[in-house]
């Protein structure tokens, strides 16, 4: 799960499909609303299954009629196009122009940027509750330029290195770890439960701790801190070495294509025609 955001280009009929496809999502919820009223129901969920059957149906055909599909979508050629190209500079990274990630995990590029600057895609773009972002572009691309200006400030040569955040949600007292031994038994009983697993692996963290399935890390320092959830919660702070092109310079990576895309965008004749679909 995380934050998929997508470069779209406007055709020349998108305003035509768009308007279609909102006039089916008002016509869909009024409809819906006036059936459970005409039955003597307040929700959705108090129909029978034949009584939603036909609501749903004849919702079908009226979006069928207006050429959309039977969900209340156009899915052809005509209204957009999406626009996903391998970075010049970095054409093996995860990011594209066109396309950014972040996982909602601690290692997602929004969780670990504003943890380091304070700022992240969203300050960039400024997408509110909209699913259909339309930037001003040059005032993005001077956000995002101070966003890496700030990320080369905070690291200062470090790119290597990793700063992951250990959480101890939902863990009380009681359940905490208070000796080598009971550190002992917890990973001894985590490394059997790993060892009965069939399939790949992969590093995690739980509510014990993390663990590290595929690769020693290098690990430089451990800081015992806290962070802030509904309240303040104790957490471990692992920094560690990483290969050449890991590390926090992903993240950076990550922010120079951010740049490129905003670039490529102010670099077509028609600009204005390009917005995100920002789906989170």
């Amino acid at each position: 799960m995380g934050l998929d955001v997508y470069l779209v280009k406007k055709l020349s009929r998108y305003d035509h499909w768009n308007k279609l496809e909102e006039e089916s999502n008002t016509w869909t919820r009024e409809h819906y609303n006036q059936e459970i009223a005409k039955l003597g129901k307040n929700k959705h969920n108090e129909l029978t299954e034949e009584e939603a059957e036909r609501i749903s149906a004849e919702c079908e055909i009226y979006n069928l009629n207006l050429g959309l599909n039977k969900y209340g979508s156009y899915r052809g050629t005509e209204k957009e196009e999406y626009i996903d190209m391998d970075s010049v500079k970095y054409p093996l990274h995860l990011f594209k122009i066109g396309y950014f990630r972040s996982s909602y995990n601690t290692n997602g590029y929004n969780s670990v940027v504003s943890d380091l600057i304070g700022k992240s895609l969203y300050d960039i773009f400024e997408p509110g509750d909209e699913y259909h972002v339309f930037p001003n572009w040059e005032e993005s691309l001077e956000r995002a330029k101070e966003v890496l200006e700030l990320f080369d400030k905070k690291v200062d040569g470090f790119e290597n290195i990793s700063c992951s955040r250990v959480e101890s949600w939902g863990v009380g007292q009681d359940e905490m770890i208070f000796s080598r031994g009971e550190a002992l038994e917890k990973y001894k009983e985590q490394v059997r439960k790993m060892n009965n697993r069939e399939g790949p692996q992969y590093d995690f963290t739980n509510t014990d701790g993390l663990w590290v399935v595929n690769h020693p890390l290098k690990v430089k320092a451990v800081l015992m801190g806290k962070f802030k959830a509904l309240s303040e919660l104790p957490a471990a702070y692992v920094i560690y070495e990483n290969e050449e092109g890991e590390g926090l310079l992903w993240y950076r990576n990550a922010t120079e294509i951010v740049i490129e895309t905003i670039e490529w965008v102010l670099s077509q004749p028609d600009p204005e025609n390009y917005f995100f679909h920002w789906s989170g």
